[in-house]
């Protein structure tokens, strides 16, 4: 007897874990092969059945540390969000070469989740030109030069006025005494 009930309790409390584990039967996600350090790219995810879904998305290192972001209203570190119309997008923060880019979902109130990974490709944003187009981060380091050029030159133009004015002011002082 005590055998019969403590097998019906396993079998159920096996029964329970499992379905808390097969949350989807189909699911996939796409992105770009290739990913530019601070770019930020979309994630599609597919899902074949018509239940609720929440979902985040990361990319991780060689220690398998997360290295990226997401992005749903606002930058956020990777957290669950709602599967919605809105766009799932990644920006990483380092890193180059071979990593993974990983898409966790799961069913609203669980903590089961059911997780994807697949390789990318992290290439350093400094170093690359794309046809004329210079990736945003390089954009960002040339305007950053450009402005400290032209506060340097306005620096140097007040020092000379003023120079010449303390000149100017000490010649009409000697005149006058």
């Amino acid at each position: 007897m005590k055998v019969t009930v403590i097998s019906l309790f396993l079998l159920f409390a096996t029964f329970l874990l499992l379905s808390n584990f097969v949350i989807a039967e189909e699911f996939d996600f796409n992105f770009e092969k290739e990913m530019v350090v601070g770019i930020p790219k979309q994630i599609d995810i597919k899902i074949e059945n018509e239940k609720i879904y929440e979902a985040k998305a990361f990319v991780k290192d060689s220690k398998g540390l997360i290295i990226s972001e997401m992005y749903y209203t606002s930058w956020i570190s990777p957290d669950y969000v709602k599967l919605d119309t809105t766009p799932l997008l990644v920006r990483v923060s380092s890193g180059e070469g071979e990593r993974l880019i990983c898409v966790r979902i799961k069913e609203p109130e669980k903590i089961n989740y059911y997780e994807l990974c697949k390789n990318i490709t992290l290439l350093r944003g400094n170093n690359l030109l794309n046809g004329n187009n210079i990736y945003l981060t390089d954009k960002t380091k040339i305007r950053e030069i450009v402005i400290f050029i032209i506060i340097g030159f306005c620096i140097v133009l007040l020092i000379v006025i003023l120079l010449s004015k303390i000149k100017e002011y000490n010649y009409l002082k000697s005149k006058i005494i």
